[in-house]
């Protein structure tokens, strides 16, 4: 259940913060994070996802990134401890990447080469799990 919840608030977001793609020369890294700049700008922080998960905040990441950090309302524990939380990353990060990499909304960050990095704190912000996407995922 946590899983499909994961699911839809990263479709959503995947659809959210994206431009078509159009036949365009790639930007540069000032380009790019003037871009991603003006968009973490027009977000409103916090955002609740669901009933367990909230957008806290957006920021840059590396030269050509994005860097989304959530807060779920959930401990480890809860999610299953070590073992099911390996099981909850690598699923997230694989629907992450197919929502990326099949998406047309996408195209932009594909085209323009960059990085989403995702981080998830617990409700006590402790650092809970971390993954990356990138066109090379694709």
């Amino acid at each position: 259940m946590i899983v499909k919840k994961f699911k839809q608030f990263f479709m959503l977001f995947l659809v959210m913060f994206s431009s078509q793609a159009s036949a365009q020369s790639l930007l540069s890294d000032v380009e790019v994070q003037a871009a991603i700049s003006a968009a973490i700008e027009a977000s409103p922080m916090p955002q609740q996802i669901d009933e367990v998960t909230v957008l806290e905040s957006m920021k840059l990441f590396g030269v050509r990134g994005l860097q989304y950090n959530y807060k779920l309302g959930l401990t480890k524990t809860d999610l299953g401890g070590d073992a099911a939380l390996a099981l909850v990353v690598q699923t997230m990060k694989n629907q992450t990447i197919n929502g990326f990499c099949n998406n047309p909304a996408m195209g932009w960050y594909k085209t323009n080469f960059i990085e989403l990095n995702y981080v998830y704190f617990d409700k006590d912000y402790v650092p809970l799990m971390e993954f990356r996407v990138t066109p090379n995922d694709c």
